[in-house]
């Protein structure tokens, strides 16, 4: 019997160009081979592969994170500090108006207010004593003003009805009420009163508004409408000057000193003028 010869096997298929996708062909003989042709063909097929190219993988990209949703809370404050604007360019902003505030009613101070007839003042000697009324007494020992003690209703002759009046000017003759209704009274003579005085004393025993009751105020300053702090001298009807020398108040002297200056500080008005019943005017 004649040889066995294997037939001869296709020749290779040509390798893809080089960058060609690496997929093997498909193409298949069209007689089939013996066994062993065949399984040499797809030893064939399989090693013959398109060379394989490197290519670098992209870095990957991280996601744009979304920025958290915030709910505004209110207006934008505008920023405190200075803003780029050129120097002498116009501001944008409209300009800031002052708050409106209602126009307060004018008041007078206690320090300089004018006192007027029927005020409430104190009376101060140089010596920083206050002068006031220690049963019929007038006195000036006193460092500070309680209210009641040291407390005077000044009022001019036409208005002793009381409340508060006209104003009080350097020269008007007043009258002095002290907190127990009774008036600063000069006395004019040494004979028998009741109670009994000396002459030149000055007491409050009476609520008489005679000659010896009266006193002549006159403004250190000069003429003018008396005010709160003002210096003043009250002269008496008998021509002396009322002083406060070492906590003694007379009128023993014509001429002004330095113990016959007084400074007024103010009070309150009175409601009424102090009455003939003794009763404070204050309480």
């Amino acid at each position: 019997s004649a040889p066995l010869v294997a037939p001869p096997s296709a020749p290779p298929s040509a390798p893809p160009p080089t960058g060609a996708p690496s997929v093997a062909t498909s193409t298949q003989a069209t007689s089939a081979p013996p066994a062993s042709a065949v399984s040499t063909t797809m030893w064939l097929r399989s090693t013959t592969v398109a060379p394989l190219v490197w290519k670098p993988s992209p870095t990957p990209t991280a996601a744009p994170t979304a920025a958290p949703s915030v709910a505004p809370s209110g207006p934008t404050a505008p920023p405190s500090g200075p803003t780029s604007e050129p120097p002498g360019a116009p501001s944008s902003a409209p300009p800031s108006m002052p708050p409106t505030v209602p126009p307060s009613e004018p008041t007078a101070s206690p320090q300089h207010m004018t006192i007027r007839s029927g005020h409430v003042v104190y009376l101060r000697a140089r010596s920083g004593k206050y002068l006031g009324d220690t049963n019929g007494q007038i006195v000036a020992s006193w460092d500070t003003k309680n209210g009641t003690d040291q407390a005077f209703v000044l009022q001019t002759a036409p208005q002793l009805s009381g409340g508060a009046g006209a104003e009080i000017r350097s020269g008007d003759t007043v009258f002095l009420t002290a907190h127990t209704g009774m008036r600063v009274t000069v006395q004019g003579s040494s004979h028998e009163t009741w109670p009994r005085a000396a002459l030149n004393t000055v007491h409050a025993f009476w609520d008489h508004t005679g000659s010896w009751q009266n006193l002549r105020l006159q403004r250190i300053a000069g003429e003018g409408v008396l005010r709160a702090g003002d210096e003043v001298l009250l002269q008496g009807h008998t021509g002396n000057y009322i002083s406060a020398e070492n906590g003694a108040v007379a009128a023993t002297r014509d001429f002004p000193g330095w113990y016959e200056t007084l400074a007024i500080e103010a009070a309150v008005a009175a409601d009424a003028a102090p009455g003939s019943s003794g009763r404070s005017f204050l309480q």
